[in-house]
């Protein structure tokens, strides 16, 4: 069971980086980068508010005059040094002074309580229209959220991209190996499935009330034909569980190609991308269609086959 498995893991290792590397960059992009953001962001207040309350404290302690607006000004020359909007008001500072003042027992209880006055007196003099207005816009989180909008864009296109990659190799396979009859894991046999689909499409058409001829197994490639319609038609039926590959395709528009007779290929599973541009390039090379039509159910096969035969 561990051979297996490492010989899975060293046959498809660089799908597991790949995939390694759109959820990392997703990590990084959406979780990463604003949290490390908001880490500078508090480091950057924490400094600034000890540095303006210490500044303030000592400005006051020792009985120098400043105003309201001076308290604002001292802010904004912070943010300036900082680089940052600090996101307190000069009355927030102010009380945090002045719980500071009232939190120290090393200064004298009269001498607290001028202090605390003092910041009153500040706070209850600033004029409301003069209230410094801090900016809507926090820039650098603002910034970190561009960059994980930007982050996430290009790990969902490398989701995408691999994804592609791994179903054009399946379908490269496919196109090499070619399909395989439909096998359940029940007791019928490949046989029996593909006849069961045969019949499937044999009641389509009686339900679409259109005459035709059923084939016998094995068929030569022309499961039914269509003689009454116009131009006639010839109907190749496969039921696959995996796409049909560029080979299978090729093989079956050669069978059907006849000089004024359309085709139709009916296929349970689909076509490989390269198949279907093989029949695409047939059609514009010949006078004479064939056109594909992919269903399990009776009513996906009745819808496309009364597109084409009744439209």
């Amino acid at each position: 069971m561990f051979k297996i498995f490492l010989s899975w893991v060293l046959k498809n290792g660089w799908n597991l980086f790949s995939v390694i590397g759109v959820i990392g960059t997703f990590y990084f992009a959406i979780v990463y980068v604003p949290d490390y953001v908001k880490e500078i962001s508090d480091s950057k207040i924490s400094l600034a508010r000890e540095s303006l309350s210490a500044d303030l404290q000592e400005i006051l302690f020792y009985d120098k005059k400043i105003d309201y607006s001076e308290v604002g000004s001292l802010i904004r020359g912070r943010e300036i040094k900082l680089g940052f909007n600090y996101p307190y008001s000069a009355k927030d500072l102010l009380l945090e002074v002045q719980d500071r003042f009232v939190s120290n027992k090393f200064i004298s209880l009269d001498r607290r309580q001028e202090l605390v006055a003092t910041i009153d007196g500040i706070i209850s003099s600033a004029p409301k229209d003069r209230e410094l207005s801090k900016p809507s816009v926090d820039w650098p989180m603002m910034m970190a959220y561009v960059i994980s909008v930007l982050g996430a864009i290009i790990a969902s296109l490398g989701l995408k991209s691999l994804t592609n990659k791994l179903q054009a190799d399946r379908e490269i396979v496919v196109d090499i190996a070619g399909g395989e009859i439909v096998i359940n894991q029940g007791s019928d046999s490949a046989f029996v499935q593909a006849v069961q689909y045969e019949n499937l499409v044999s009641e389509v058409l009686k339900d679409l009330g259109i005459p035709f001829t059923q084939n016998g197994y094995p068929d030569g490639g022309r499961d039914f034909v269509l003689q009454d319609e116009t131009p006639p038609v010839q109907i190749e039926v496969k039921a696959y569980r995996q796409l049909l590959g560029l080979g299978t395709v090729r093989q079956i528009c050669s069978l059907l190609a006849r000089p004024g007779w359309n085709g139709i290929l009916v296929v349970s599973s689909g076509l490989t991308k390269n198949a279907m541009q093989y029949v695409e390039q047939f059609n514009q090379m010949h006078e004479e269609k064939i056109r594909v039509v992919i269903g399990r159910e009776k009513n996906q096969l009745k819808e496309q086959l009364l597109s084409i035969l009744r439209p």
